[in-house]
């Protein structure tokens, strides 16, 4: 209940939200969702595969559980153990321990950007289809997304 009331209320505090507010709550849900399926899998209480896992989940686009399975495949073609070396979805090798929030509206149509609770600087984007499409999940981290639609990421400064 508290966590409902505090979505709401970032919700209510964030002016820009009011472009995109049921593509934010889509895809901050399916991420948030996302983060408690890696953390069963850590904690071996699960051993899902993730195309099995979006294939699972009612809110996730069949185009987007197939565009997972040939960029996973990709990747183990180009390296048999590591496949790309991150996480298709999140689009890092690490992730915010509690979880994301909303940051913005993307300029990419759908496209709503998220950024961690405990590790702002850390943004994830999301593209959810519309209202009249059924608000499912497109496209997440680098997966379904254009490259110029996807969270920025930095190289560390020297020294970190």
């Amino acid at each position: 209940m508290r966590a409902a009331l505090l979505i709401a209320c970032l919700f209510l505090a964030s002016p820009s939200l009011a472009d995109c507010s049921q593509q934010a709550q889509v895809g901050l849900g399916f991420m948030n969702r996302y983060l408690a399926y890696l953390e069963e899998i850590f904690e071996r209480r699960s051993e899902q595969s993730v195309a099995d896992w979006l294939a699972a989940d009612a809110q996730v686009a069949p185009e987007f559980v197939e565009a997972y399975r040939r960029l996973e495949a990709e990747g183990y073609a180009q390296d048999s153990e590591l496949g790309w070396g991150v996480d298709l979805l999140l689009d890092a090798q690490d992730y915010p321990d509690q979880g994301f929030q909303f940051a913005s509206c993307s300029g990419e149509p759908g496209v709503v950007i998220l950024r961690g609770v405990d590790w702002p600087q850390f943004e994830v984007a999301v593209r959810v289809g519309s209202p009249a499409q059924g608000s499912q999940v497109l496209g997440a981290g680098r997966v379904n997304l254009p490259e110029h639609a996807r969270a920025s990421r930095s190289a560390p400064a020297a020294g970190e």
